[in-house]
């Protein structure tokens, strides 16, 4: 499949978002054909950028070689531009007049405070999309919080619902109300493209995170509004299935540990293995019985109902737990699946990079990183099997598009942009900010870029 046949093929989209959630759902209209302008800040560049850069130092150009940006940011342009400068703005109201749609994920009134708010951009275009999404909301008093995934949560009602029996909230570990803000913001601007396509009509669209996590737990709402009761954490159990939990399987031999980030850039390993197994039928119950060898319990009149099974599952859970310690995951998972019993085999994310399935469905693609070099990214999400995939770009370096983007589509001449560069406004490597010294020594907080040449290039 070429570009030009994927599905948002001819949607210019401007990218002001930052760290997870908003260039997650920017990869997604990418991966779908769209394309994505990524901005950045010449001194503020997205802080994905040092991510992990401490076992990069001293390593050149650094910030062009963390995989966590490359990787949400495969299939975009890049432009690094100072909007706190006049000139600056100019380019993207320009840019802005080309362009379809805008997403950012600043905090509320960041854009107004620079004279760039919905109602000036699409002054510049009057059928633009303007997708915001805050992490609380534009209205309301939370407005001026700021919040990442982790805090959002919290106050999306999710962690209350997290932890173990007895015990306290418990953070998910993956912070959901970024790829879920993400993915909704996504298809919110494609909701929006689509009625402009009917009525000529741009749009401007909230996608507030903090609200969008209360989608997450419905359930738990409506039971407490309808019956007044809490929830209880119940860890790896379920309401009312039994058995259902994650058990310990026979251990990775020696010296075959899997590498386990820690602390700083300190590595260790693991070498524990678990399968997740989850009854729902009495079906299920029989053929488990028989899997383990314990085919006298599905007869047993204790454990002959889905309501006993659950008010005896600690007994349960250490007989299954004494089959599964015996054998590795996949045997486990596999002997379950052939009598029918949902199990799985717990991957860990460094598993995930060379399982054979995946590689069966072609589902990590290859890319050439001018500075990062050759590595795998994940590939869209979806798949079209009677076409041929199309081609997939590495991330952008810093700043890597400015002439493309400003020259070749807006139209500043190559004095214009040499200029630009000169005074820090756009430029391929991040600036430091400093503040103006004043006559009697005092910092009075003025800020203006300053950038020393040296054998490494600006810094």
């Amino acid at each position: 499949m070429s570009e030009a046949a994927l599905p948002l093929a001819g949607v210019r989209i401007i990218d002001l978002t930052m760290v997870w959630a908003g260039p997650y759902g920017t990869r997604l209209l990418a991966d779908a054909g769209a394309d994505v302008i990524k901005i950045e800040g010449v001194t503020r560049p997205d802080s994905i950028r040092t991510s992990g850069a401490a076992a990069l130092a001293g390593v050149d150009r650094a910030f062009d070689r963390i995989a966590y940006f490359n990787e949400y940011g495969r299939n975009k342009r890049g432009l690094a531009l100072d909007l706190s400068e006049p000139r600056g703005r100019e380019a993207l109201l320009r840019l802005v007049r080309v362009s379809d749609a805008l997403i950012e994920n600043f905090r509320s009134g960041v854009l107004d405070g620079w004279g760039l708010g919905a109602e000036r951009l699409r002054a510049e275009r009057p059928d633009l999309i303007v997708v915001s999404m805050p992490g609380f909301a534009a209205t309301g008093s939370e407005r001026n919080l700021a919040g990442y995934g982790p805090t959002i949560e919290q106050l999306g009602g999710l962690i209350q619902l997290s932890g173990y029996e007895g015990g306290g909230p418990q953070k998910s570990g993956i912070s959901y109300g970024d790829p879920l803000a993400g993915t909704l913001a996504a298809g919110a601007l494609i909701a929006a493209l689509l009625r402009r396509q009917r009525t000529g009509q741009g749009a401007v669209v909230e996608v507030s995170q903090r609200d969008n996590m209360l989608g997450m737990i419905g359930e738990a709402v409506l039971d407490f509004g309808m019956n007044r009761r809490l929830p209880v954490r119940r860890g790896n159990r379920h309401r009312w299935l039994a058995p259902h939990g994650c058990y310990p399987s026979l251990p990775l031999p020696d010296g075959e540990g899997r590498p386990l980030g820690r602390a700083g850039t300190q590595m260790g390993e693991a070498t524990d293995r678990w399968v997740a197994i989850a009854v729902a039928t009495n079906d299920q119950w029989r053929g488990l019985c028989g899997v383990i060898g314990r085919p006298e319990l599905a007869g047993d009149p204790r454990y002959a109902r889905a309501l006993d099974r659950y008010e005896r599952q600690d007994a349960l859970d250490k007989v299954i737990a004494a089959w599964t310690r015996e054998r590795s995951d996949d045997e486990a998972m596999h002997a379950l699946q052939a009598a029918g019993v949902p199990a799985s085999a717990l991957r860990t994310p460094l598993t995930l990079t060379h399982d054979p399935h995946l590689a069966a469905r072609g589902f990590y693609r290859e890319v050439e990183h001018p500075v990062a070099g050759r590595h795998r990214v994940a590939g869209p999400l979806w798949n079209e099997p009677a076409t041929e995939a199309a081609p997939m770009r590495p991330a952008p370096t810093f700043g890597q598009h400015r002439v493309e983007v400003l020259g070749d589509l807006v139209g500043f001449a190559a004095e214009a942009l040499a200029g630009l560069e000169r005074q820090g406004i756009i430029g391929d490597e991040p600036l430091k900010r400093q503040p103006l010294p004043r006559a009697d020594g005092a910092d009075d907080g003025a800020a203006t870029v300053a950038w020393q040449e040296s054998s490494g290039g600006r810094r």
